[in-house]
């Protein structure tokens, strides 16, 4: 059984993996793909400094806008508390955490969580930048700076390789039951 990001659209993920872990078979397997906090937490912090940057202004308005979206939506999505209004508006609801994933499927009766890292370490912050540029307003690299492209890089080389693999901007959960 396997999902493409159902999770985070769920108020209460957790009883929807209570669900999946009656039905599965002992050995079955849940898969999802999800995103995380802690790799979304750094690419707000990139945002702002972009954003933050003396040269901010030279930025295109609709570049500045998805910057700042990006940031808001990083921000409102953290932590799990989801009870505020806002949650009731939001399609994505979720970034999660290893320590939360790991306890609601244990809580779930699943024997094994399973995390793993969709994008590859290298430049993921770069590469993520990019995708967002495509995604959100239709534009190529060539709308940011290099300026900005150099804050980007600043985060992707300051982290070691270990602490890459943990910085989960997409990740794939697998739950064993």
């Amino acid at each position: 059984m396997w999902s493409l990001g159902l999770l985070c659209f769920i108020l209460s993920p957790d009883k929807t993996l209570l669900g999946y872990a009656r039905i599965l078979k002992r050995g079955g397997r849940a898969i999802f793909f999800e995103p995380f906090e802690n790799g979304n937490a750094i690419l707000g912090l990139i945002y702002k400094a972009i954003l933050q940057h003396t040269l901010a202004e030279t930025l295109a308005s609709d570049v500045r806008r998805l910057l700042q979206s990006l940031a808001t939506d990083s921000a409102v999505r953290k932590g799990r508390e989801k009870s505020s209004p806002i949650f009731q508006q939001c399609e994505d609801k979720w970034l999660f955490t290893r320590s939360y994933s790991e306890e609601v499927a244990k809580r779930a009766g699943f024997s094994h969580c399973m995390l793993y890292p969709l994008h590859a370490i290298e430049q993921q912050f770069e590469k993520q930048m990019e995708v967002n540029l495509r995604l959100g307003i239709g534009q190529t690299r060539e709308a940011l700076p290099q300026w900005a492209w150099a804050i980007v890089r600043y985060y992707d080389d300051f982290f070691s390789t270990d602490l890459k693999n943990d910085l989960l901007i997409e990740g794939g959960v697998i739950l064993q039951s």
